[in-house]
């Protein structure tokens, strides 16, 4: 690989906005531990948070799961949802779909840029906050052209839930590469991704995979009894939530989940 990068211009770190669609099912209950699968946090978590959310520390391939795989890593949309989902849960509400990202946008500069070099970067893709299914999605990449090409590393994948606790893989790692295929004139060159569904025999596979995971259903249901005081109303919710799969990518939002911006010099 024959890489000159001479400047990262800009890196804009988005708080990834959770969308959701909630439906209206049983009275308000209160919590369990939520956050016993949630890594223990660095003890230089505070430090970093900073340094990324400033532009100044990009290298996020690298970044260990014990930074991105904490709630807080999220900015604002993690302090929104804290309080509305996890300080004070409402059984109420069902989060079925919703996703988020960080980073949002990333900028780069580069000078003589030709035929073979190539770039990685990282996402963090979640499920949204609240949600209480296991979601599959296809990353789609837009901007590709005659000077360069996109691989996506995984492009379908699954998020797990986060309520009524943070499952394992709640949000994921996206590897994307932007490989040069011819060399570039000078300009600016924007490419989008969006969500779509994944295939149709991922999406198969997956609900038989989840179908099969191990889910601590009495917790869920204990924790219900407690506050509810209903026995027929809790098995009726457990029953109906646990180990659900749906396609997350047939809910669109209205915003990117990512943006690269490349200026060649």
């Amino acid at each position: 690989m024959n890489k000159k990068l001479i400047a990262l211009a800009t890196v804009v770190i988005i708080a990834g906005a959770i969308f959701a669609i909630y439906i209206s099912l049983l009275p308000k209950a209160s919590g369990i531990e939520r956050y016993m699968r949630i890594p223990e946090k660095p003890n230089d978590f505070s430090a970093y948070s900073r340094e990324i959310w400033g532009g100044e520390f990009v290298e996020l391939c690298d970044l260990d799961g014990g930074y991105w795989k904490q709630p807080e890593f999220y900015g604002d949309s993690w302090k929104n949802a804290q309080e509305k989902f996890y300080d004070n849960p409402d059984y109420v509400m069902w989060g079925v779909y919703g996703q988020g990202s960080i980073p949002r946008e990333i900028g780069y500069s580069f000078k003589n840029l030709k035929k073979g070099d190539e770039f990685k970067l990282c996402t963090f893709f979640h499920n949204g906050f609240g949600v209480w299914t296991y979601q599959g999605f296809k990353l789609i990449p837009f901007g590709e052209n005659e000077y360069f090409k996109i691989e996506i590393t995984p492009n379908e994948f699954i998020t797990a839930p986060t309520f009524p606790v943070f499952e394992d893989e709640w949000t994921k790692k996206i590897e994307i590469k932007i490989i040069v295929k011819e060399t570039p004139p000078k300009g600016d060159y924007i490419f989008r991704f969006n969500t779509q569904p994944p295939s149709r025999d991922f999406s198969r596979e997956a609900t038989k995979q989840v179908l099969k995971l191990e889910v601590d259903k009495e917790l869920y249901y204990q924790d219900c009894l407690k506050y509810l005081k209903d026995t027929n109303r809790c098995e009726y919710l457990v029953n109906m939530r646990e180990k659900k799969y749906v396609d997350g990518g047939n809910y669109q939002t209205n915003v990117s989940p990512l943006t690269i911006n490349v200026e060649v010099l």
